[in-house]
């Protein structure tokens, strides 16, 4: 083999190993970025979840008043949708909801809430406040009950930014 020969070969040789590189670089970022999107979705979905459970436990909503039927977003139009839940130990637990900067976030206030008093509106101390990123747009709509055989049921809307980029729309039964 000449010198030419060899240069050549090694230079196609190292454009191979460029190639190579530059795609193992892309699949590396393609899957970060996978694992982004899937993790808050997955953080999306859990707090829904947790939402859920919250409904289906409910003794009474506090706020806000959902009789009239029509869509409202808890902490943007609307006050924040507050629940009245019992405890393990029986008592009285209240909890919120309510959408605040592009954060869903689910607050555990005192026992001693009342609607119609603002200074009670305290969050409890040493619980955990559970939240989410990325939440656009966060919408409750009481169904007209004629269309589920008398039973009632809410509409949970919420639309994901990025990177989840997904709309979520559920239905819960309340047993109010």
């Amino acid at each position: 083999m000449t010198i030419l020969e060899v240069l050549i070969s090694g230079g196609l040789f190292v454009l191979a190993l460029a190639l190579c590189g530059e795609l193992a670089v892309m699949g590396i970022r393609s899957r970060s970025q996978s694992m982004n999107k899937n993790g808050e979705f997955r953080a999306n979905l859990t707090l829904l979840h947790q939402l859920q459970v919250d409904l289906k436990e409910t003794r009474q909503i506090y706020l806000p008043d959902l009789s009239d039927l029509a869509a409202h977003q808890p902490g943007t139009d609307s006050a924040a949708l507050v629940l009245r839940l019992p405890a393990v130990d029986g008592s009285p637990r209240v909890v919120g909801w309510n959408l605040a900067n592009q954060e869903l976030r689910r607050i555990i206030y005192r026992p001693d809430f009342h609607p119609g008093v603002p200074a009670s509106h305290l969050p409890q101390p040493n619980e955990r406040t559970l939240t989410t990123q990325g939440i656009g747009n966060f919408t409750l709509q009481l169904e007209p009950p004629g269309q589920n055989y008398g039973s009632k049921l809410l509409r949970i809307r919420m639309d994901c930014l990025k990177p989840a980029l997904q709309k979520i729309d559920v239905s819960q039964r309340l047993e109010l």
